[in-house]
């Protein structure tokens, strides 16, 4: 359930309270027109009437009052709840592991953490707070309404039941709109992201009229899907409006039946009407509100997945230390083999490259372990630990994964590098050094650090690493779109960290530094095909290292 009536339970028994203390002012104000309408025509009638109508002015007065405290403090209570939710979504969504992430678009994330929060704060929150407000003024002036006369409360509620029942019967159908419109919104955030993002290169090919015809399609899609949801809910409503607002008719039908056969008094009847009227009003919300929270069934389904947490492992203690080693690995997506019986061990302090074409499975050797897939065979193990059994935070602690892609904060330099984390300003300025970064700390970088080269962002990267002093360092083709002399210069800088086990994965290495890794990789079709230093691959013959050789102009 997304409001944790444990949490939240002092402010709900508050606005019980509330709610209790403004129906009970509402059946003494009823209970007092039933004595106002007897009084008139009696001996002092005037003065009785006056006196009558003055406390029950007072009496509304004071119902007023409570009425626009509990507005405040209902609005005060979903603050709160939606602070923790949005807090705990965001929460789950960064503890989570890459594997599980990445099954969702980034556009589904943002709408949960949008629309679908907001539809929840219209459609759920309130009317599950206003739900409980109903049913307690409902059960507190239904008593006193049957204790005032029991034969027009008994017809009244015949039609009430009409009332609650009918509307149900349209809950899928509601249900059904409200999801529809959910996953066409996310869609729809995920494709202007897109748009956004790709727009120097629409330009580029000036197909910026085709994209704003689909952006017109999706935009009008979407809105279609909230149309239709609205229309459900509206037209849903409108049954059940229809009988609760009913039972006023039926209440003075029945009422003035019995004045005209004695068996009751005008103000009794007045009375009756009042309660009907008192009754009337939550008695259409509440049906609103069931509706409301019905309707958005499957939105809550897709942000409870979110917020159940996954299941921890149990973990080692100690930080992690050693070798890397693989043993049979074996990854499988989509009926196609990426990695095939993998086995090697990339040793301490060591420098490695691993080679080969696109889609040889290089990369996805090091995102099993970064947690980007879950499921193959085998094993991987850090030292004498299964990575199975680690923690992501654990992993990160000792090696740290460097992409093609750098991601930026809309920060200063400083705060992309520490990531907000505590560091002196020497280890900030040695991580600095170390990098070779040539520009101040203290410049704002713009969105996707447009302002900045790629030089300086894969440097930046690189102190953020050197910062978190990972043992391991992987370099997964952060050099792919940089020009020669700055490919170099990172990948050189790479080696130059001797204290660290060095993993670059690229197919677009320095043919002058290849002498200078340990071992190098070379994949195809997710096997390892061949490993050694330079010189003892080039002794050993191999075809396909020498063809990458002659390409890279080397001497053999």
């Amino acid at each position: 359930m997304l409001i944790s009536l444990a949490k939240y339970k002092f402010y709900f028994l508050f606005l019980l309270l509330l709610t209790i203390t403004s129906a009970v002012l509402v059946s003494k104000m009823t209970y007092m027109s039933k004595d106002l309408f007897d009084s008139v025509g009696s001996i002092g009638g005037r003065s009785a009437v006056l006196k009558i109508f003055a406390t029950i002015f007072i009496i509304w007065i004071i119902d007023r009052v409570i009425q626009i405290s509990k507005s405040v403090y209902q609005i005060f209570i979903i603050k709160m709840i939606k602070i923790d939710i949005k807090n705990t979504i965001f929460s789950n969504m960064m503890n989570n592991s890459l594997s599980s992430f990445i099954k969702k678009d980034s556009g589904e994330y943002i709408s949960l953490l949008s629309n679908d929060i907001t539809i929840l704060e219209g459609r759920y929150h309130y009317n599950i707070l206003g739900l409980i407000s109903d049913i307690v003024t409902i059960v507190v002036l239904s008593t006193s309404f049957f204790i005032l006369q029991k034969t027009i409360a008994m017809s009244m509620f015949v039609f009430a039941i009409f009332a609650l029942v009918i509307p149900a019967l349209f809950s899928k159908y509601t249900n059904d709109k409200n999801l529809e419109y959910s996953n066409k919104f996310a869609v729809f955030l995920q494709k202007v992201k897109e748009y956004v993002i790709g727009l120097p290169t629409f330009k580029n090919y000036s197909v910026e009229d085709k994209i704003i015809s689909r952006f017109m399609d999706e935009n009008t899609l979407v809105e279609e899907a909230k149309y239709e949801a609205e229309y459900a809910l509206a037209f849903t409503n409108q049954i059940g409006s229809f009988f609760s607002w009913f039972i006023q008719f039926v209440s003075v039908g029945v009422g003035l039946s019995l004045v005209l056969s004695g068996k009751t008094t005008l103000g009794t009847v007045v009375a009756s009407y009042s309660f009907a009227s008192a009754l009337g009003s939550p008695l259409q919300t509440i049906i609103f509100r069931i509706n409301s929270i019905r309707s958005v069934k499957s939105v809550m389904m897709k942000i409870n997945s979110i917020l159940v947490p996954e299941k921890s492992i149990n973990s080692v203690s100690q930080a992690l230390c050693g070798d890397i080693t693989y043993n049979d690995v074996t990854l499988i997506l989509d009926n196609k083999t990426i990695i095939d019986s993998f086995s090697f061990t990339f040793e301490r302090g060591k420098k490695y490259l691993i080679i080969g074409r696109n889609g040889s499975g290089k990369s996805s050797l090091f995102g099993l372990i970064n947690g980007l897939h879950s499921q193959y065979s085998g094993s991987i193990t850090i030292g004498d630990y299964d990575i199975r059994d680690l923690k992501s935070n654990q992993i990160s602690e000792y090696l740290s994964y460097l992409r093609e892609n750098v991601s930026f904060l809309s920060e200063t330099v400083k705060n992309n590098i520490t990531l907000f984390r505590d560091y002196s300003e020497s280890e900030l300025q040695t991580a600095l050094d170390l990098a070779k970064i040539n520009i101040g700390i203290e410049r704002e970088i713009d969105d996707e650090g447009k302002n900045i080269s790629s030089g300086e962002q894969r440097r930046i990267e690189i102190a953020r690493s050197l910062l978190h002093s990972t043992e391991v360092l992987v370099f997964d083709e952060v050099i792919s779109t940089l020009d020669v002399e700055t490919a170099y210069e990172i990948e050189d800088l790479a080696l130059s960290f001797s204290d660290k086990t060095i993993i670059f994965i690229s197919h677009n290495f320095s043919g002058k530094l290849l002498k200078l890794y340990d071992s190098i990789l070379l994949m195809s079709d997710g096997r390892l095909i061949a490993h050694g230093n330079y010189y003892d691959l080039i002794q050993s013959g191999n075809e396909n290292f020498k063809k990458i050789c002659e390409i890279k102009g080397l001497d053999i």
